[in-house]
């Protein structure tokens, strides 16, 4: 059985927080976890400040538990500050809130591009 998650993706409000790379996600539950997925859309994702919204169709993994989120450090700039990630699932009032405030960046922060982030 597949789920049908919107998921919102709030990038900082920093310098040179927006990232060209290419981000992908992976969500974890109590049984199981679901594929690698990339998060695109035509438009330019990942900007400073601005929250993109995608529509994702994945396995059922229960209650979920964590998220991995990473970016494959592409692009000319592809340091990113993610504030939070939202998972909101499409036909109920399940919703899920991931706090990150921080660097995804090879020169910024602790220099790690993939974090695991819990709901809170």
């Amino acid at each position: 059985m597949n789920k049908t998650w919107i998921v919102s993706v709030k990038t900082g409000d920093r310098d040179d927080a927006g990232t060209d790379a290419s981000v992908y996600i992976r969500l974890h539950g109590e049984i199981g976890h679901t594929p690698a997925t990339e998060l695109d859309t035509s438009a330019d994702d990942f900007l400073r400040n601005k929250v993109d919204t995608f529509t994702i169709t994945l396995p059922d993994v229960g209650t979920l538990t964590s998220l991995d989120v990473w970016h494959d450090n592409s692009g000319s700039g592809p340091g990113w500050y993610l504030d939070e990630i939202t998972l909101n699932e499409k036909y109920s009032t399940v919703s899920y809130l991931f706090p990150c405030h921080n660097w995804l960046s090879t020169s910024d922060g602790d220099h790690q591009i993939s974090r695991t982030l819990y709901p809170v």
